[in-house]
């Protein structure tokens, strides 16, 4: 699809295009209070947010300058769904960095220490995700996410696969070889679905380690990707 043929329903939370714009670029600016986000007033750029997805901020965690997790639920007018999205690998966040290389280096080497450092932002995503479950009971639930905050999609939806979650992640991180061992790989779950850049570094490191990807793996190969966005 060109961006000729783009138009405003395109970017609503409830279609695909929409949840990857959201989860690839506008939560990072919305987060990083950056761009059309900018304003110092952080109600406007909320409303500008909802505004721009068609949807209600119902739910928040983003005050982690350590680790650097952030999270953020909406609701979409038209549907009633609520779509949680978690924010990927910041470079400025030493926390997302230092848990960058704790998954792989677990995954690589199976160590408890670098396990228990990987996981923190993953179970802070598992935490996020009950807390907007118990508060939205019988809703629909769809989590989405880039690079580290789409392992972190993915990683939820491996450990409540009797929730039946559904997630469009993008570039998505790999979930830790603990989860593997104590839920499966997830091949069954085809209501996970991860696009993946081929050019993109982090999936050239999966590909080469064996790293996990759960649900169903779409590959881009013209690696272009800014249609979306």
């Amino acid at each position: 699809m060109g961006r000729e043929m783009k138009n405003e329903e395109d970017f609503k939370i409830d279609s695909d295009v929409g949840k990857l714009r959201l989860a690839g670029r506008d939560i990072y600016q919305y987060n990083g209070k950056e761009k059309i986000y900018s304003n110092s007033n952080e109600k406007t750029n909320q409303r500008e947010l909802e505004k721009n997805f068609n949807a209600e901020l119902i739910a928040d965690d983003d005050n982690h300058p350590t680790s650097g997790f952030g999270a953020y639920a909406l609701r979409s007018k038209d549907t009633d769904e609520i779509f949680i999205v978690y924010v990927g690998t910041q470079p400025n966040q030493v926390g997302d960095l230092a848990t960058d290389g704790a998954i792989g280096l677990h995954n690589l080497t199976n160590s408890p220490i670098l396990g228990s450092l990987a996981e923190f932002q993953y179970s802070q995503a598992e935490k996020f995700y009950e807390k907007v479950k118990a508060g939205n009971k019988g809703k629909k639930i769809t989590l989405l996410g880039h690079s580290l905050g789409g392992g972190a999609a993915n990683t939820v939806a491996l450990r409540h696969q009797e929730d039946n979650i559904n997630v469009l992640a993008l570039n998505p991180a790999p979930v830790l070889n603990k989860d593997v061992v104590k839920y499966g790989y997830g091949t069954n779950m085809k209501n996970c679905r991860s696009l993946i850049n081929e050019y993109d570094p982090l999936y050239g490191a999966i590909k080469a380690t064996d790293f996990v990807i759960p649900g169903q793996v779409y590959k881009m190969e013209n690696g272009d990707i800014s249609v979306f966005l």
